[in-house]
């Protein structure tokens, strides 16, 4: 079931209120590292509500900044 929006805040809240433990969830560092800084009253706790199971990708970084 694809819920988008706010973020990705209303899918990882339905998924942290799954009852069954077949709901997986696919998240982010949006999901689970940056909202938590931004909003302190998410509907789900990214460390408690989450078991991680398998990296799925890496995504390098790369900062450039013009030294003038």
């Amino acid at each position: 079931d694809n819920r988008p929006g706010a973020e990705g805040n209303i899918g990882c809240a339905e998924v942290a209120g799954s009852s069954d433990d077949h709901t997986l969830l696919v998240g982010n560092v949006g999901t689970h590292a940056i909202n938590p800084l931004l909003s302190s009253h998410l509907p789900y706790d990214p460390v408690k509500d989450f078991a991680p199971i398998s990296l799925l990708a890496t995504v390098p970084l790369v900062l450039v900044i013009n030294p003038d």
